[in-house]
């Protein structure tokens, strides 16, 4: 009887684990698949994202740039870094393409090793709403005018 309530139970417990992101979309303009994927790189690389050269793919419409390390409240050392993905299947030149991307950040914790973290000193510390904001806002300029 108790290993069948652990094996009911055990899937939530999983459940917990993962973490959840709320993607942010800009719908772009009637235009190339090529010059909206162009009009991100503009956009991210002139807001200070560097690009991870390896995670990033203009036949599959995915960017992602480097992390970059900030220092913020109370001088806690975070770090983000921006992922896009142009929808390519569910757009067209001439209706526009989706762009959903998100601003993933993370902090350390332990303040005694802020000077020089090591990658397992990072935890998730959710998304950066306020660069998405910003991000999403220059990205509709650029790529959405009209709209």
């Amino acid at each position: 009887m108790k290993s069948k309530r652990l094996l009911l139970v055990s899937p939530l417990l999983f459940a917990a684990c993962g973490v959840s992101r709320q993607w942010q979309e800009v719908v772009t303009a009637p235009m190339s698949r090529a010059e909206a994927y162009e009009g991100l790189v503009f956009v991210a690389t002139s807001d200070r994202y560097a690009p991870d050269i390896a995670e990033c793919d203009r036949g599959l419409g995915t960017w992602q740039s480097r992390w970059r390390v900030i220092t913020r409240e109370r001088f806690a050392l975070y770090r983000s870094r921006l992922k896009a993905e142009m929808l390519i299947d569910d757009g067209s030149s001439t209706e526009g393409w989706t762009i959903r991307y998100i601003v993933e950040q993370q902090r350390v914790k332990d303040m005694r090793k802020d000077r020089d973290p090591k990658e397992n000193d990072w935890s998730d510390a959710g998304q950066d709403r306020e660069a998405e904001a910003i991000l999403g806002a220059r990205l509709q300029r650029k790529l959405a005018p009209e709209s």
